[in-house]
C-alpha cells in the first residue's frame, strides 16, 4: 500500500480487506466558475507517469455544495466488484493568508494539508463522487514559508518526507494558471 493509504477503507465505506479497481488517471468535464466554457480534463493519480508520481489536485464540491480542494489519490472504478465513480483525495484546507504576499495580493488561495487527528501522519482520504470535480488546480509550494523553514536552496524534493513536515508544508493555488483549454494541460 502506498504511504497514506492506511485509511483508503474508511473513505470509501469498506472495513474489511477489499479488492478495489482503479485507474490512472479520470477525464472530466471542467466547470470554471468566471464563465468559461466547459473543457474535458483529465487528471492523473499514478505513481508512475513518464518515471515518476503525479497526482494532480482538483477542486470539487462537497454534498453541500462548498468548494474543497485535494491532491487526486486513486481513480476508483469499481470496490468489491461493484461499479464506483468516485476519486479519493488528499483533503487540503485553507489556512491564513500571509500579509505583504504578491500571491495574497493577487487572490491566489493558500492551503496547507488536512489532518483529521493532530496525531495523524498523513492528510485525510476524502472519496469524492467524479460528478463532484469542478476542475484541475494548478498547486505552487510557498516558497517563502518553505524557505523560512530549511534555508535558501531548499526544494520541495530535499526537505524531508516526515509527519511533522507535512503539517508545516503550505502551498498556493496558482491564480494564473487556470487551464481553461485542453492545450494548457494536454495529457
Amino acid at each position: 500500500m502506498s504511504p497514506g493509504m492506511q485509511t483508503l477503507g474508511k473513505a470509501l465505506g469498506a472495513f474489511s480487506d477489499i479488492a478495489i479497481t482503479v485507474a490512472a488517471s479520470v477525464a472530466f468535464f471542467a466547470t470554471f466558475e468566471w464563465g468559461a466554457p466547459s473543457a474535458v480534463q483529465t487528471g492523473k493519480a499514478t505513481e508512475y507517469f513518464r518515471g515518476a508520481p503525479w497526482f494532480d489536485v482538483v477542486r470539487y464540491r462537497d454534498a453541500a455544495g462548498d468548494t474543497h480542494y485535494g491532491e487526486l489519490r486513486l481513480v476508483v472504478q469499481a470496490v468489491q466488484g461493484e461499479w464506483r465513480d468516485v476519486v479519493t483525495v488528499h483533503h487540503l484546507r485553507r489556512v491564513p493568508s500571509r500579509e505583504n504576499c504578491v500571491l495574497t495580493r493577487y487572490k491566489c488561495q493558500r492551503l496547507g494539508w488536512y489532518f483529521e487527528d493532530p496525531s495523524d501522519d498523513w492528510p485525510a482520504l476524502k472519496s469524492i463522487p467524479m460528478s463532484n470535480l469542478l476542475r484541475l488546480e494548478h498547486m505552487v509550494c510557498h516558497w517563502g514559508d518553505l524557505v523560512a523553514r530549511h534555508g535558501l536552496r531548499a526544494m520541495p524534493s530535499t526537505t524531508p518526507r516526515t509527519a511533522a513536515e507535512r503539517r508545516r508544508e503550505r502551498f498556493f493555488i496558482n491564480a494564473f494558471y487556470s487551464w481553461t483549454s485542453r492545450t494548457l494541460h494536454p495529457m
